[in-house]
């Protein structure tokens, strides 16, 4: 049960990014950072980078994510941010946030996939009355 929880925690986690992604582009082209002929390429770097995750990962027969990994991609989405926060050139910012979508794919992967396993085996219940 607890892995259920944990894996529901950061497949939650890795879709938080796309809630904020409209403030975000509405709040690029207000700053001037991002020409609004452009903005519409982050959200497409963000959910190829999800795509990609989604593909990539079953496709190495990735059959599940231990701690590390989930490690590995918190830091990858934090510094992904943190380096998106001062980048002012536009394939730059692209990519860093592909990187991010590319990390919450794999979350929803991780959350996906327990999902998928067969469910634990019961005993069947004997009634009394038999």
């Amino acid at each position: 049960m607890r892995v259920l929880i944990g894996a529901s925690v950061l497949s939650a986690a890795g879709s938080l990014p796309l809630q904020i992604l409209p403030f975000l582009v509405l709040t690029l082209v207000s700053e001037g950072r991002v020409d609004i002929a452009f903005a519409g390429w982050v959200g497409s770097a963000f959910l190829v980078g999800m795509l990609s995750s989604a593909l990539l990962l079953p496709a190495l027969r990735v059959s599940r994510l231990n701690r590390w990994h989930a490690l590995g991609a918190v830091g990858a989405i934090v510094l992904s941010l943190a380096l998106s926060i001062g980048s002012n050139l536009l394939p730059l910012f692209l990519a860093l946030w592909f990187v991010v979508g590319f990390a919450c794919g794999g979350f929803s992967f991780w959350g996906l996939r327990p999902q998928l396993l067969p469910p634990i085996s019961r005993r069947p219940l004997h009634c009394a009355s038999q």
